[in-house]
């Protein structure tokens, strides 16, 4: 699994740096949201064109035919509420605060986990599972005071990706990799369908009126912002697809604090020792729950 978690967790850090870096010179969340997705519709597009030997797909024409349409459109607003709350989150706040408080997801995955398979939660893993949020916990307090614009998007994102994930992983499990790309795709459609009109709703006015600052660097660093966040979660689908949602939940929170520290050096400041005591927390909880 070392490769996939290299793949996910170095595409999660630039993510998250390059969309920091673009909302700073385009601050217009909804906008970089809606144009990552379609970046990722691209990409997706691409990787199925590829796979059926040159024959582009259609993302609109066939929509997974193999799931129920509430299924894919379930997902497709979870994700998209994931989306914009994250944007909105990092538009208000630093790239380790968000993604420390995004992390609230390792808490509600396991919850949901728990209820549907008790089993999961055998031996010490609960121990290992409150070990990785108390992690999380004390390097968000790290940043004490915070925005509380910026608390609220983070925690709306982070349930909106355990959503997705109980939604995304019986589905993965039983699909063949086409059927996973093809899920991937149809579900950043339907996500644009839920963000473009807010976009145009909400943001209509500040994009008329920033539109004559738009430059070709600006551009370029928004499309790049939907490159790596393709390469994020795709990673994260091929992960999930291959573990359980707790595994996945667990290496998420890993991946946070990979982000924190990150975020934290690319802002030119070290973590602090409140942060490095959050990381050990969680790298503690994350040693536990595998050597169960």
């Amino acid at each position: 699994m070392c490769i996939r978690d290299r793949f996910w967790f170095s595409g999660a850090v630039a993510n998250n740096l390059a969309t920091k870096h673009a909302l700073r010179q385009t601050p217009l969340p909804l906008l970089v949201c809606t144009v990552g997705m379609l970046v990722q519709i691209a990409i997706t597009q691409g990787v199925r064109t590829r796979s059926q030997g040159g024959i582009p797909g259609c993302l609109l024409v066939s929509p997974c035919g193999w799931l129920p349409r509430s299924t894919v459109v379930v997902l497709s607003v979870a994700t998209a509420a994931a989306f914009i709350c994250h944007r909105l989150a990092l538009s208000f706040g630093s790239v380790s605060f968000t993604i420390t408080v995004k992390s609230c997801n390792v808490a509600i995955t396991a919850l949901i986990a728990a209820i549907r398979d008790p089993s999961l939660f055998s031996g010490i893993r609960p121990i290992a599972v409150m070990l990785v949020v108390a992690g999380i916990g004390i390097a968000a307090a790290a940043e004490s005071p915070f925005p509380a614009s910026c608390l609220l998007a983070a925690l709306g994102s982070g349930l909106a990706v355990s959503l997705k994930t109980a939604i995304a992983k019986p589905v993965l499990k039983k699909a063949s990799p086409a059927q996973r790309v093809e899920l991937y795709g149809d579900s950043m459609l339907g996500a644009v369908l839920v963000t473009l009109p807010a976009c145009l709703l909400l943001e209509a006015p500040a994009i008329l009126e920033f539109w004559p600052k738009m430059s070709i660097e600006r551009v370029a660093e928004v499309v790049i912002s939907g490159g790596c966040l393709w390469w994020m979660e795709y990673g994260c689908y091929v992960y999930l697809a291959r573990v359980s949602t707790v595994s996945h939940g667990i290496a998420n929170g890993l991946c946070s604090l990979c982000v924190i520290v990150c975020g934290s050096l690319a802002a030119g400041s070290w973590p602090t020792v409140q942060q490095m005591a959050g990381v050990g927390t969680t790298s503690l909880g994350v040693a536990l729950y595998n050597f169960t």
